[in-house]
């Protein structure tokens, strides 16, 4: 029987020139231990395997939405370890790139856990350009004229 980092090593290269660098480093990411590779294989890779870039998204999607992660531990943690935090609460990889986003973004700890939690079908960097947009979409009309446009 092969170990995990081999397994992970063939899918790895039946993935590869099939996706993108990026996806790569995603489900590499993603698949820490047996049951992630079981699972990803089982769930996702056979049932999405004309598209494996929907395959990888929507098996990251779910291990966030499976992570129930609490906006305190969020905080805590993004205390001691701003990359590990981000990380486990987004589940993707954060490099520097993104760190530096986020913090030129000047956005709340409390915002960024809410808007991911509500969207966790968004990584970091797209989660921070739409930031504006996802606003609107919840957002209670304020004035006679928006609420008119309703």
């Amino acid at each position: 029987m092969t170990n995990l980092k081999e397994q992970k090593q063939e899918l790895m290269e039946i993935l590869n020139g099939e996706v993108h660098e990026e996806h790569l480093r995603l489900i590499d990411f993603l698949i820490k231990s047996d049951d992630d590779l079981s699972s990803f294989h089982r769930n996702y890779f056979k049932i999405e395997a004309g598209n494996l870039t929907q395959a990888i998204h929507q098996f990251r999607i779910n291990k966030r939405n499976a992570s129930n992660m609490t906006e305190e531990q969020f905080m805590h943690l993004f205390a001691t370890n701003k990359q590990q935090a981000l990380e486990k609460l987004l589940q993707q990889p954060i490099n520097h790139i993104e760190l530096e986003a986020l913090r030129k973004a000047n956005i709340s700890l409390s915002d960024l856990y809410t808007k991911t939690v509500n969207h966790p079908e968004y990584t970091l960097l797209p989660l921070l350009k739409s930031w504006d947009l996802l606003d609107k979409e919840s957002k209670e009309p304020e004035t006679i004229e928006e609420k008119l446009m309703i």
